[in-house]
């Protein structure tokens, strides 16, 4: 099942946008972080709503994370404010025990209407009848013939791509080799 999350993800790197261009990112916060049960204590340059990157030194905590409200109020307030990390899809957390890591985060500067154009194609990969076929079906003379399922345009397989191109051709297509995704 795909998440909102690795969509997003996806969409990034379908528009070879490794994730570090100006126009999909802010710039870092780097340092020490340490993640419990979810929440993280991040600067006052973020907000609840916000996607976030985060580039993890070692890779283990590579990822894209919607920033929610804490799982509960902290005892004493934190320097920083304190948020809990969503895959955006479900309330789920992605994170059931303290994790810590060096590295950066960063925001991410998303077109308007990338998040929602993201939410669609992941409820539409999660759909079964949109499963990718090689074959596919077509009644000739009261019979079915099967043939291979090729895009008569791209020649591909039918897909996501070929599905959302029109709401695709709408955002930046930024080229860039760097990739923390």
């Amino acid at each position: 099942m795909m998440t909102l999350n690795k969509t997003i993800a996806r969409l990034i790197r379908y528009f070879h946008n490794g994730g570090i261009a100006q126009s999909f990112l802010s710039e870092p916060l780097s340092g020490d972080f340490v993640i419990d049960g979810s929440d993280i204590s991040l600067s006052n340059d973020f907000e609840i709503g916000d996607w976030i990157l985060i580039s993890d030194s070692k890779q283990r905590l590579n990822g894209i994370y919607l920033i929610g409200e804490p799982n509960y109020p902290p005892i004493t307030p934190p320097n920083k404010p304190l948020f809990s990390l969503y895959d955006g899809s479900t309330d789920d957390k992605p994170f059931d025990s303290p994790k810590s890591f060096s590295g950066a985060i960063y925001r991410l500067l998303l077109p308007f209407g990338f998040v929602e154009t993201a939410r669609k194609i992941t409820e539409w990969q999660n759909d079964p009848a949109n499963a990718p076929t090689l074959l596919r079906s077509e009644s000739v003379f009261g019979a079915y013939s099967w043939s291979k399922g090729r895009n008569s345009a791209s020649g591909g397989i039918d897909g996501w791509k070929e599905a959302f191109a029109g709401d695709l051709a709408a955002f930046p297509f930024v080229m860039f080799t760097l990739s923390l995704l």
